[in-house]
């Protein structure tokens, strides 16, 4: 029998977010394994217990943190004492359908060439203006990339299913973000260049397998979770600034799927009061009249009508996308991009030079294109806009 280890790390051991994880439907000549980790010491396990005893026919392993160490970590302890020949990886608040384990292992039979295999991460309908936000903001697009991409280069660890062999040593790298931010990506491009080189080293001498093409994770888009909205709050909108804190990891890993891009709101500001500043100093020294007063009034109309220009044209790629929403939603799904941009700016702070550097998702390069055109027309109307503020700067004060 095979056997198909399933990694959950958790904060929040409590039935009702765990219980369909019992409820899989058990593919033929295979066992499963559970290996829980709980990431909160401070957790009461009485409910997961209670779980482990009800379907008492399960193996079940709980592994307890000392502290919280975060979910890389946590995930890297559950694969050492994995025994799968498979792991499957989790989301604790993820709801599961009964049919994952068997869709998975379909496609291992059909494409037993693969390392890994991809499902459809899915969210529930919005009930809210900050839910629509999410889904406006496009942070989740890549949860559902396996129905636009029959292979790809990385998956989230919501739904990840992946043969043992090809992790191998492979693990979670622990400088990004505890709570998640980039880890997912790295490991996948990990797993996928240590899998291709060992295959490659394999059939060098096989005349039948040159030259030896590259296996990317199959995406599996029956295989299916889903993946609750977050509740509002500061705490989640925070969520999307660690997101892109973490992204620049990437930068530096993976340098082969960089591009520079025009400067974006945040960037763009930051500009704009550091040659504003710079004017100020040197203004007695050329005999230029600009005041303090002229320097923060110039920021703030060019920052309102920034503001106003970037609601404007979210506002109408979302139309042309033929995608309803109201004001409220707008404005929040701006403001959850805005905080994933601050969180690259002050990472990349440090070396501000690469602050127009952007990292590719696609890994292919197939979006930079439209996202370069996208972001041409904002920085051109960043441009008009400094020069008009300029001119009512210089006319009211």
């Amino acid at each position: 029998m095979r056997i198909i280890s399933i990694i959950i790390p958790t904060t929040r051991p409590e039935k009702h977010s765990l219980e369909s994880f019992f409820k899989f439907n058990i593919p033929e000549d295979y066992n499963l394994e559970y290996i829980f980790i709980i990431d909160d010491p401070t957790k009461n396990l009485e409910d997961l217990r209670k779980l482990v005893k009800k379907y008492q026919n399960l193996q079940v392993k709980i592994i307890r943190n000392k502290r919280n160490f975060g979910a890389s970590a946590s995930r890297n302890k559950g694969i050492e004492i994995a025994n799968g020949d498979f792991i499957l990886f989790l989301d604790d608040d993820c709801i599961v359908k009964p049919n994952l384990l068997t869709e998975y292992i379909k496609a291992y039979q059909k494409y037993p060439d693969h390392p890994g295999y991809i499902g459809i991460t899915n969210t529930p309908d919005p009930k809210s203006s900050f839910d629509n936000a999410i889904k406006l903001s496009d942070m989740l697009h890549f949860f559902r990339i396996a129905k636009l991409k029959r292979v790809f280069y990385w998956g989230i660890t919501a739904n990840l299913f992946i043969k043992r062999e090809a992790i191998g040593n492979t693990r979670f790298p622990l400088d990004y973000p505890k709570k998640g931010g980039g880890e997912d990506i790295h490991f996948c491009l990990k797993i996928i260049r240590n899998y291709n080189k060992k295959y490659r080293e394999m059939y060098k001498n096989d005349s039948s397998k040159q030259p030896y093409e590259n296996r990317l994770f199959k995406c599996v888009p029956t295989a299916e979770v889903i993946h609750p909205f977050w509740k509002e709050n500061l705490k989640c909108y925070l969520r999307y600034f660690r997101w892109g804190y973490g992204d620049v990891n990437l930068h530096k890993n993976f340098p082969q799927y960089c591009f520079h891009q025009y400067p974006n709101f945040i960037e763009y500001l930051f500009l704009i009061i550091f040659f504003n500043i710079i004017i100020w100093f040197i203004a007695p020294i050329i005999n230029l009249s600009w005041s303090l007063n002229q320097l923060i009034s110039m920021v703030l109309i060019n920052t309102s009508a920034m503001v106003f220009w970037e609601h404007y044209c979210e506002g109408k790629k979302l139309k042309k996308q033929k995608r309803s929403y109201s004001f409220k939603s707008l404005f929040k799904a701006v403001l959850i991009r805005q905080l994933n941009d601050w969180g690259r700016f002050i990472h990349q702070f440090s070396m501000i030079w690469r602050i127009s550097k952007r990292w590719d998702y696609f890994c292919t390069g197939e979006s930079i294109k439209y996202e370069r055109i996208n972001a041409a027309k904002k920085f051109y109307g960043y441009i008009t806009f400094t020069f008009i503020s300029l001119i009512i700067t210089i006319l009211l004060i």
